[in-house]
């Protein structure tokens, strides 16, 4: 099974969400399955609560190889199973983040360069003066 992985994109958001390997439990030599997400080059991992050994594990296309020998078709069914639930429930949440609107800051009697900002861009597509440039 591949997972894709999920880029948002909202006003300047954008989150990576897809399955990984992270640490190693130190006395079985097995894998823990970690949801990655990244937004804004920080990654946040959550915990699948699975573990694999690393040789089952294909980094490249983020999946569970299928070598018969050392692991059974409902062995990976399940951890596909418990893999995609958790990248529902966390794509589920960063959905829910990158639709709600993020409004500028305002500190007292000072505004925040955002404002500044977006108050310029305004007043230069108001004026349809793109490519020009005012002088201080």
């Amino acid at each position: 099974m591949f997972y894709t992985i999920l880029v948002y994109k909202k006003s300047n958001v954008r989150h990576q969400i897809y399955p990984c390997t992270k640490k190693e439990v130190p006395k079985t030599k097995f894998w823990i399955i970690y949801i990655r997400v990244t937004q804004d080059r920080k990654s946040k991992y959550f915990s699948t609560g699975e573990t694999l050994s690393e040789d089952l594990w294909n980094k490249n296309q983020k999946e569970i190889r299928n070598i018969k020998t050392k692991i059974t078709d409902e062995e990976r069914d399940t951890i596909n199973i418990v893999i995609n639930q958790h990248l529902c429930d966390v794509k589920k949440h960063y959905s829910e983040i990158s639709n709600s609107e993020v409004k500028p800051k305002e500190f007292g009697n000072k505004k925040s360069f955002i404002t500044i900002l977006l108050s310029e861009i305004d007043d230069i597509e108001k004026n349809v003066r793109i490519g020009t440039s005012k002088k201080y």
